[in-house]
């Protein structure tokens, strides 16, 4: 049985510290893509890895389009990606390259300094997909049509897919996901769960 192509588009909003090149217009590090995606859709490790390539050099716009198979307009185009690569996690990041005469690019730039919780980066791609537990396993991604720059949708730890409902995790999978990030607080939920406060499988959002 054929596996359904499906058309992904998926939110990734940076909240770490970012390099930021104002003279160049380069903000190095951007994440692009993470592993998964509060609407219950999964990539897999090595087909993120596999598709890495097709978002070197990808153009990157301002917002998604407001109906589909809509022209992309000059306006719109605001830069491209390059040096893009694997993250640790199995995720992508990228430096975001951006048109210095752009008129939105000194807003984004200082965004980027100040606040880059602000705004985002989402794909707009198509792959295959499967479905387990419940969740839609995206297998492969075939075709990366571009790279959006948005803001002010639904967030979570690291994808979404518009104004979705926030993911739900057990507290135990909350410890693990944070233990690497946010160890402090993986610990002190830990030592709740030990203590009997709250039950490791606990639903969380």
């Amino acid at each position: 049985m054929d596996q359904p192509v499906t058309q992904l588009l998926e939110y990734v909003r940076h909240s770490g510290a970012l390099n930021v090149n104002a003279d160049t217009g380069v903000i190095e590090g951007v994440r692009v893509l993470g592993l998964d995606s509060a609407n219950g859709r999964s990539y897999l490790r090595e087909g993120v890895a596999r598709a890495a390539g097709l978002y070197e050099g990808k153009q990157v716009n301002v917002d998604h389009p407001s109906r589909a198979n809509e022209a992309t307009s000059v306006s719109r185009r605001i830069g491209w990606l390059e040096s893009v690569r694997v993250d640790a996690d199995g995720g992508l990041r990228a430096n975001l390259c951006l048109l210095k005469a752009h008129p939105m690019t000194a807003s984004i730039l200082e965004a980027a300094s100040r606040r880059p919780q602000l705004m985002g980066l989402s794909h707009n791609a198509t792959g295959k997909t499967s479905r387990k537990d419940g969740r839609e396993i995206v297998e492969s991604i075939d075709t990366v049509h571009s790279v959006d720059l948005v803001a002010d949708p639904a967030t979570v730890s690291g994808l979404h897919e518009g104004k979705a409902t926030p993911m739900k995790l057990t507290v135990k999978a909350l410890i693990e996901r944070l233990k690497s990030r946010r160890p402090g607080y993986a610990r002190a939920l830990r030592e709740m769960a030990e203590a009997g406060i709250m039950s490791p499988d606990a639903m969380t959002d």
